[in-house]
C-alpha cells in the first residue's frame, strides 16, 4: 500500500494535466463507496479542480504589475519560509507552496465534526489512504452544514469549523491561498511548517497522533526560524502567544476530561442515552448537568481573563454555543503535544533525529479508538 501510494502521488504530481489528476483521486476514492460517499467524494474532487485550475505561479506573480508591492514581499517572505523548511529542518518543501490561488472567501474547506450527546468519542470517516478521521471537509460551506444538520436531527453534537489551508500529504503540490496572507510572518510560517510536517509524517488513522506532532514540529520550527534571523522581540512575542495558546488549551481539556467523568457516570448508572437518538426518562437532566460543565468553562474563562487579559482573542469562540463536538476539535490538535515536546526537546535542532525518532514511534503509536 505504501508503495502504490507513493508511485501514486508521483504520477500526480508529474505526467498528469490537473483534470485528470483530480479525476483519478476521486475514482480511488469511490471504489468501495456507497451512493452518499461518492456525492462527498465528487464535490472533494471538483473542489480540489478548482485550485489546481486557479493556481499561478508566485515567481511570476512576484514579476507583474498587477499586484501590490505588500503582497509581493509576502511572497519573498514565503519563499524564505520554503527554502528555511527545506534547508534547515529537512521538510519537503520542494514540492509546495510555490504557486498562489485566490479563492476570495474566509476558508478554504469547513470540517464536520460530531459526537454522540453524551460521549466524548467523535464520529470517525473512513478515507482511502488515510484510514479513519474525526472530520469530514467540504469546499462548500452550505453542503457541511446540510451534512452537519443531518447529524444534528440523530441526536449528536455537531461543530462546522472553517480551515484556511490543508495537505494534500504530497498528492498534489499545495498552493499558497489567499485566505491567511493578512496573517503575521510568523504566523505563516508556523502554518507552513505545521502542513509541511504532515508530508513529512502522517500515520493512517491517527488523527489526534499527527496533529499534535505537525503542532510540536511547527513551534520548534518558528522559534529556530526566528532566532537564526535573530527576530528577538518576534520571537518573545511568539512565546507569548503560546503561553496564551496554552492557557485557553488548559481550559479547553480540562472540560473534556470533566465531561468524559460526567458521561461515565451517565453509563455507569445505565440512565442515558445508549445510541444518539434513543431517549430515556432522566435525559433532561442528564442535559442539565452538561450544561452547567460548558457554564463552568465560560465562567473559568472570564476568570483566567482577569489574569490574562489577551485571553480576549478567544471571546469570539467561547461565543459561541459550546458542545462535545466543538472541544473535540481542539483536543484533535493538542491531545499528544506533551509526549512529541518531550520527544523534539530531546533532540533540540537535529531535525532528522527527531523525525526518525517519531517514524520509529509509527510502529507502536499510542492507540486511538476506531
Amino acid at each position: 500500500m505504501q508503495q502504490l501510494r507513493k508511485h501514486l502521488r508521483n504520477i500526480l504530481k508529474t505526467t498528469l494535466p490537473f483534470d485528470w489528476k483530480t479525476a483519478l483521486v476521486a475514482l480511488l476514492a469511490i471504489q468501495g463507496s456507497g451512493c452518499g460517499t461518492i456525492s462527498y467524494y465528487r464535490q472533494a474532487a471538483a473542489g480540489q479542480w478548482q485550485i489546481e485550475r486557479s493556481k499561478r505561479s508566485i515567481r511570476d506573480l512576484k514579476q507583474s504589475k498587477e499586484i501590490n508591492a505588500a503582497l509581493k514581499e509576502k511572497f519573498e517572505r514565503i519563499e524564505e519560509i520554503r527554502r528555511y523548511a527545506f534547508w534547515h529542518l529537512g521538510l519537503p518543501a520542494e514540492d509546495a507552496y510555490d504557486t498562489y490561488v485566490e479563492l476570495e472567501r474566509d476558508y478554504v474547506v469547513w470540517n464536520v465534526t460530531a459526537c454522540p450527546e453524551f460521549s466524548m468519542e467523535p464520529h470517525r470517516w473512513w478515507y482511502p489512504f488515510l484510514g479513519r478521521l474525526k472530520y469530514r471537509g467540504y469546499f462548500d460551506k452550505d453542503d457541511a452544514d446540510q451534512y452537519a444538520r443531518a447529524f444534528t436531527t440523530r441526536g449528536y453534537d455537531v461543530a462546522v469549523e472553517g480551515v484556511v489551508a490543508y495537505s494534500t500529504l504530497g498528492w498534489f503540490r499545495d498552493p499558497v491561498f489567499d485566505t491567511f496572507m493578512s496573517w503575521s510572518d510568523r504566523a505563516i510560517a508556523e502554518l507552513l511548517f505545521h502542513e509541511l510536517a504532515h508530508q513529512k509524517v502522517f500515520l493512517s488513522g491517527k488523527t489526534e497522533w499527527n496533529e499534535a506532532f505537525a503542532v510540536v514540529t511547527a513551534r520548534a520550527a518558528v522559534r529556530q526560524w526566528l532566532d537564526s534571523q535573530s527576530h528577538f522581540e518576534e520571537l518573545e512575542t511568539y512565546e507569548s502567544e503560546i503561553a496564551l495558546e496554552e492557557v485557553f488549551i488548559r481550559l479547553v481539556l480540562e472540560t473534556k476530561h470533566e465531561l468524559e467523568k460526567l458521561y461515565g457516570s451517565f453509563e455507569r448508572d445505565n440512565s442515558a442515552r445508549s445510541k444518539p437518538g434513543t431517549y430515556r426518562p432522566e435525559a433532561s437532566n442528564k442535559a442539565q448537568l452538561k450544561k452547567s460543565v460548558f457554564e463552568s468553562l465560560r465562567h473559568r474563562f472570564d476568570v483566567a481573563k482577569l489574569t490574562h487579559p489577551s485571553l480576549s482573542v478567544y471571546d469570539g469562540w467561547m461565543s459561541r454555543p459550546l458542545n462535545n463536538a466543538r472541544l473535540t476539535s481542539i483536543d484533535t490538535y493538542y491531545q499528544w503535544v506533551p509526549m512529541f515536546e518531550a520527544l523534539q526537546q530531546q533532540y533540540g535542532g537535529d531535525w532528522e533525529g527527531f523525525f526518525n525518532a517519531v517514524e520509529q514511534l509509527d510502529n507502536d503509536p499510542p492507540s486511538e479508538e476506531s
